[in-house]
């Protein structure tokens, strides 16, 4: 497979990605495709969506072979689940699909830039292909997962008014 576009994104290092998309709404990529006629005509009418499914490459994965069982983060490192039951980078192919919200497309002379938000991808990351997100197939509400669920006791975040002050200058 090759890539199609390459991800640029505000993750510079693997250990700051989110280990899920959607856990940070604020966190800007761009992918960038060349600027020739085909990528332009493949990129019509993809503003109908708010959301896509980016398919990727963990292109700065350092694993040898690909672990069968991993201990999840979200189970405190210490259970161990099968990797096909978990979105572990560690896969016997190194394939990762994240959902995000797109917020505009530009075509620039240097480059076309696909501008989402809410991605866990490295800056970098090769992008094998994007998709739209349709909701009335995407979403099954009656999906089950019994112990991938949500926080229960999520942090609360409290300002101090001098930061609050300093982000609002920096704004």
């Amino acid at each position: 497979m090759d890539a199609i576009a390459t991800i640029r994104s505000c993750y510079s290092q693997r250990f700051g990605i989110p280990r899920q998309p959607g856990l940070v709404d604020s966190a800007v990529a761009a992918i960038e495709f060349e600027p020739i006629s085909d990528n332009q005509l493949a990129l019509r009418d993809l503003d109908a969506f708010s959301h896509l499914w980016v398919v990727f490459v963990f292109h700065r994965q350092h694993y040898k072979r690909f672990k069968p069982l991993v201990q999840p983060p979200r189970l405190g490192g210490k259970t161990t689940k099968g990797v096909y039951a978990t979105r572990s980078p560690n896969r016997p192919n190194p394939i990762g699909l994240s959902v995000v919200a797109l917020q505009n497309i530009s075509f620039d002379k240097d480059r076309y830039r696909v501008y989402v938000t809410g991605g866990d991808f490295l800056d970098g990351t090769p992008v094998l292909d994007i998709k739209p997100y349709v909701p009335f197939v995407d979403a099954i509400s009656d999906a089950k997962s019994d112990w991938a669920t949500p926080l229960q006791d999520a942090l609360q975040v409290v300002w101090e008014s001098e930061a609050l002050k300093q982000l609002n200058e920096i704004e």
